[in-house]
């Protein structure tokens, strides 16, 4: 059972709250996803899972057992993080096995271990390479794969990708997702890239001023946000506000339901941005700005109308959802 549970859990560094009152379960085998920007709280959530930081207050559980009074070496969990941390003189197999060297596990365990997560990661053929050797995507691989022999209830991951580039990014996480189907465990994933958080997760928890916003679905929570920061923050690009087109009422309109060319609304094209099979057009609706995307953009400076599909509407002082 490898469930994890956080009841009314708090942090606090002297008198800056960073966490407040965080209840959330995350299910046996679940990939959850915590999302938000920086200084939100998510990574030290994360921390205070695997010990290395210690609640102001609440209380954690993996299963039946409360584990943030335990060390961290008495929680079982594995925690991979943004910098790799591998040690330069080892080996890749010698890295990938060295925590089960320390537990004094039988070297032909240990073998068939990392062997089996080579496997899983395709790092066959990188085994007898030092880190020096590898490229910032082996590393990574090679940091997940020392997760894998473990073995761990819980895998953790810190911010893993966001030192890589766009393409090794997009790669890496195919392979997460791989890996969660294959090994079925529960994951709790942090990052500040909403496309990472929707792409990967079973469930998102977005996180803002150390306050948990949403928990649902990346589908629900992009379609159906709870409040004006959850909408403005999951998508890409990000939903558009506009504060001065209905009395006490701030709209909220994804650049993909904005249409071109019809409706009531008068807008100036301000900037065009070619992105390939579409462009991002950026219009200025009176003392509103607006983002449509479309794959035929007309020119800088061009009067049009607009139409906006389905906004949502937003409390202007509270911002949740009306």
């Amino acid at each position: 059972m490898s469930r994890v549970q956080f009841k009314g859990v708090k942090k606090s560094f002297d008198d800056v709250e960073v966490l407040q009152e965080i209840d959330l379960e995350v299910d046996s085998g679940e990939f959850l996803v915590l999302v938000g920007p920086s200084g939100c709280g998510k990574s030290t959530l994360l921390r205070c899972v695997a010990g290395l930081e210690t609640p102001t207050a609440g209380e954690i559980h993996i299963g039946d057992r409360r584990i943030d009074e335990l060390e961290p070496r008495d929680r079982d969990v594995a925690m991979v993080f943004q910098s790799y941390a591998l040690y330069p003189h080892m080996t890749v197999r010698e890295n990938m096995g060295f925590a089960l060297k320390l537990r004094n596990t039988p070297p032909a365990e240990i073998r068939s271990a990392v062997d089996e997560a080579a496997d899983i990661l395709g790092l066959e053929s990188l085994m007898d390479r030092y880190p020096k050797a590898l490229s910032g995507g082996q590393r990574q691989r090679v940091a997940m794969g020392r997760a894998v022999v473990r073995r761990p209830k819980v895998f953790l991951f810190d911010e893993p990708l966001s030192n890589l580039d766009a393409a090794l990014r997009t790669k890496l996480r195919i392979e997460l997702k791989r890996l969660h189907r294959e090994l079925g465990a529960t994951m709790i994933y942090v990052t500040h890239d909403q496309v990472e958080a929707m792409t990967l997760a079973d469930r998102i928890a977005v996180l803002d001023g150390g306050v948990l916003q949403q928990v649902d679905e990346p589908t629900k929570v992009y379609g159906n946000p709870s409040n004006r920061f959850v909408a403005g923050f999951i998508g890409s690009p990000p939903m558009c506000f506009l504060e001065h087109q209905e009395p006490d009422v701030v709209l909220g309109v994804r650049p993909h339901d904005v249409a071109l060319g019809r409706g009531s609304v008068e807008a100036v094209v301000d900037v065009v941005e070619p992105m390939g099979h579409e462009s991002f057009v950026h219009l200025q609706v009176g003392n509103d700005r607006l983002v449509a995307s479309v794959e035929s953009p007309p020119t800088v400076g061009t009067r049009l109308m607009v139409e906006l599909g389905s906004p949502l509407r937003f409390d202007p002082v509270s911002g949740l959802r009306i």
